[in-house]
């Protein structure tokens, strides 16, 4: 496997020269060996906007779930269903909150939300 990353690490260096374009790499150290690791800390800082935009939209729409047994009135006479949004609302919730407060960190919420949001589509078809 070293092998694989290493040979594409300098087909990608040797691109670069071609193209004179500067190549920084990074050297770390993974299980014992040095290696040299391109830093994508720009990338992560760029992008930061949009993933706290996502995951607010997605606590708004948790939220949304939570209270839509109220809203649409339906708590009363479907108590599965409504039990079913607001617990599902609550996760949605918590998912985005958390990649609010940290979008690099916890990157699997984005798959839970994911998920989550397939099981409320597919959830009136079982309740």
């Amino acid at each position: 496997m070293w092998y694989g990353v290493a040979r594409t690490e300098t087909r990608m260096n040797r691109r670069l020269q071609a193209m004179s374009i500067e190549h920084s790499p990074t050297k770390r150290t993974v299980s014992g060996r040095s290696i040299h690791v391109a830093t994508y800390d720009h990338d992560i800082r760029e992008h930061s906007p949009q993933v706290k935009t996502a995951s607010s939209m997605n606590a708004l729409l948790g939220a949304w779930l939570i209270i839509t047994p109220w809203v649409l009135d339906f708590a009363a006479t479907s108590g599965a269903m409504a039990w079913n949004n607001i617990i599902v609302g609550v996760a949605v919730l918590a998912c985005g909150w958390s990649r609010v407060r940290g979008p690099h960190v916890r990157v699997g919420l984005s798959w839970t939300n994911v998920a989550l949001g397939a099981w409320t589509v597919l959830s009136p078809l079982v309740f």
